[in-house]
């Protein structure tokens, strides 16, 4: 994508919508380049970190949701805390929801949706693009290097998925080709101590 904005540059550098969406494109590939930055420096063994979950969703949906590419937010009422580090649940989400927008059709939305189940937090993201089959999802997707999109890296729903296991929780994918894809992060709720318990009745 960069080398043909350089290339069509100085052939369409006057035009407004070229502009236009030439800095939409650099400004997702910066977040492309800060959430691989990110991944590579995080070091998902080490999951200390309690945190409120709803302010890094709804922070990542805002960043990425934009003209032609709108990410709609349906959140629970609840405000879970899990154990995980905050860049890290931003890592993840910024590869799924990417992956999700650049497989749709444009100003088709991507849905991302919070709930609770069995003291997990689910935090869903669907799309309405292009779907995997099983045979993809289940030899090829996690794989490293591996894309469906020409030019992608490949990395996102195996790195994902990585962090996701490392804090304890996992992410499923399911898919039907032409209809779309929902992906699913699930966490386990931080349950709070007897003695906090305790306290708080």
């Amino acid at each position: 994508q960069l080398t043909m904005l350089a290339t069509n540059s100085s052939r369409f550098g006057d035009d407004a919508q070229f502009r236009a969406d030439m800095v939409r494109t650099l400004q997702y590939s910066a977040a492309k380049l800060k959430n691989l930055l990110d991944v590579a420096r995080a070091k998902p063994a080490a999951v200390s970190e309690e945190i409120d979950a709803v302010p890094v969703i709804s922070a990542v949906a805002q960043a990425l949701s934009r003209d032609g590419r709108k990410v709609l937010l349906e959140l629970g009422a609840e405000r879970p805390r899990v154990r995980i580090a905050a860049t890290q649940l931003d890592s993840a989400l910024i590869h799924i929801i990417t992956n999700a927008q650049e497989a749709s059709q444009l100003d088709a939305p991507v849905i991302v949706r919070t709930r609770i189940e069995s003291n997990a937090l689910v935090i869903e993201v669907e799309d309405r693009g292009t779907g995997m089959d099983a045979t993809f999802i289940r030899e090829r997707l996690f794989v490293p290097r591996e894309s469906t999109k020409p030019g992608g890296h490949g990395i996102g729903a195996y790195q994902a998925r990585e962090i996701i296991r490392a804090a304890g929780g996992n992410l499923n994918v399911s898919s039907v080709p032409g209809q779309g894809s929902t992906v699913q992060i699930i966490l386990p709720v931080v349950t709070a101590s007897p003695r906090e318990m305790a306290s708080a009745t």
